[in-house]
Protein backbone atom coordinates (compact mmCIF):
# COMPACT_ATOMS: atom_id res chain seq x y z
CA UNK A 1 0.00 0.00 0.00
CA UNK A 2 1.35 3.85 -0.84
CA UNK A 3 1.21 5.95 1.67
CA UNK A 4 -1.65 7.80 -0.58
CA UNK A 5 -4.00 4.90 0.11
CA UNK A 6 -6.35 4.62 2.60
CA UNK A 7 -6.42 1.17 4.22
CA UNK A 8 -9.42 -0.42 3.67
CA UNK A 9 -12.02 -0.19 6.57
CA UNK A 10 -14.09 -3.32 7.19
CA UNK A 11 -18.20 -2.63 6.39
CA UNK A 12 -18.77 -2.81 10.20
CA UNK A 13 -16.68 0.69 10.78
CA UNK A 14 -18.99 1.78 8.16
CA UNK A 15 -22.33 0.60 9.93
CA UNK A 16 -21.33 1.88 12.56
CA UNK A 17 -20.25 5.80 11.75
CA UNK A 18 -24.09 5.61 9.54
CA UNK A 19 -25.61 4.45 12.90
CA UNK A 20 -24.03 7.24 15.10
CA UNK A 21 -24.66 9.86 12.37
CA UNK A 22 -28.41 8.63 12.90
CA UNK A 23 -28.71 8.77 16.20
CA UNK A 24 -27.32 11.98 16.32
CA UNK A 25 -29.99 13.44 13.74
CA UNK A 26 -32.79 11.81 15.63
CA UNK A 27 -31.24 12.92 18.96
CA UNK A 28 -30.74 16.58 17.56
CA UNK A 29 -34.64 16.77 15.71
CA UNK A 30 -36.08 14.97 19.66
CA UNK A 31 -34.11 17.39 22.04
CA UNK A 32 -37.37 19.79 21.56
CA UNK A 33 -39.45 16.89 23.03
CA UNK A 34 -37.00 16.09 25.29
CA UNK A 35 -36.53 12.36 23.71
CA UNK A 36 -33.29 10.50 22.97
CA UNK A 37 -33.77 7.99 20.31
CA UNK A 38 -33.69 5.50 22.33
CA UNK A 39 -37.05 6.61 24.00
CA UNK A 40 -38.45 7.67 20.71
CA UNK A 41 -37.59 4.00 19.75
CA UNK A 42 -39.56 2.79 22.90
CA UNK A 43 -42.25 5.04 21.98
CA UNK A 44 -42.40 3.86 18.55
CA UNK A 45 -42.70 0.11 20.26
CA UNK A 46 -44.96 1.14 22.09
CA UNK A 47 -47.01 2.44 19.17
CA UNK A 48 -46.76 -0.50 17.09
CA UNK A 49 -46.98 -3.20 19.43
CA UNK A 50 -49.15 -2.38 22.58
CA UNK A 51 -50.21 -3.12 24.91
CA UNK A 52 -46.40 -4.67 25.83
CA UNK A 53 -44.71 -6.14 28.27
CA UNK A 54 -41.47 -4.88 29.69
CA UNK A 55 -40.38 -8.16 28.88
CA UNK A 56 -41.44 -7.84 24.86
CA UNK A 57 -40.12 -4.25 24.65
CA UNK A 58 -36.66 -5.40 26.23
CA UNK A 59 -36.58 -7.97 23.38
CA UNK A 60 -36.89 -5.77 20.86
CA UNK A 61 -34.16 -3.35 22.06
CA UNK A 62 -31.93 -5.80 23.48
CA UNK A 63 -29.27 -4.62 20.84
CA UNK A 64 -29.67 -0.52 21.61
CA UNK A 65 -30.10 -0.34 25.48
CA UNK A 66 -29.62 -2.73 28.83
CA UNK A 67 -32.46 -3.60 31.38
CA UNK A 68 -31.23 -0.21 33.37
CA UNK A 69 -31.49 1.76 30.72
CA UNK A 70 -35.31 0.41 29.87
CA UNK A 71 -36.21 0.76 33.11
CA UNK A 72 -35.16 4.72 32.99
CA UNK A 73 -36.50 5.41 29.92
CA UNK A 74 -40.35 3.62 30.56
CA UNK A 75 -40.28 5.92 33.68
CA UNK A 76 -39.28 8.60 32.24
CA UNK A 77 -42.63 8.11 29.60
CA UNK A 78 -44.64 7.22 32.74
CA UNK A 79 -43.81 10.32 34.40
CA UNK A 80 -44.24 12.49 30.97
CA UNK A 81 -48.06 10.85 30.67
CA UNK A 82 -46.70 9.34 27.65
CA UNK A 83 -46.99 5.57 28.47
CA UNK A 84 -49.25 3.78 31.50
CA UNK A 85 -49.43 0.12 32.53
CA UNK A 86 -52.83 -1.10 32.41
CA UNK A 87 -55.03 -3.55 34.81
CA UNK A 88 -53.26 -7.03 34.31
CA UNK A 89 -53.55 -10.40 36.20
CA UNK A 90 -52.44 -10.80 39.35
CA UNK A 91 -48.80 -12.42 39.13
CA UNK A 92 -47.95 -11.49 35.47
CA UNK A 93 -46.01 -8.16 34.34
CA UNK A 94 -48.16 -5.58 33.55
CA UNK A 95 -48.50 -4.90 29.92
CA UNK A 96 -47.69 -0.72 28.97
CA UNK A 97 -49.23 1.36 26.30
CA UNK A 98 -49.06 4.75 24.93
CA UNK A 99 -51.27 6.97 26.39
CA UNK A 100 -53.71 10.12 24.26
CA UNK A 101 -50.86 12.48 24.79
CA UNK A 102 -48.51 9.53 23.92
CA UNK A 103 -49.87 9.16 20.92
Amino acid sequence: MSQTQKPHLPIGYWLKQADNLITEHINQAQAANGLSRSDWQVLNTLAEAGPISKAQIFTFMRTFISTSELNAILTHLVERGWAETIAHEEGSEAPLQLTEEGR
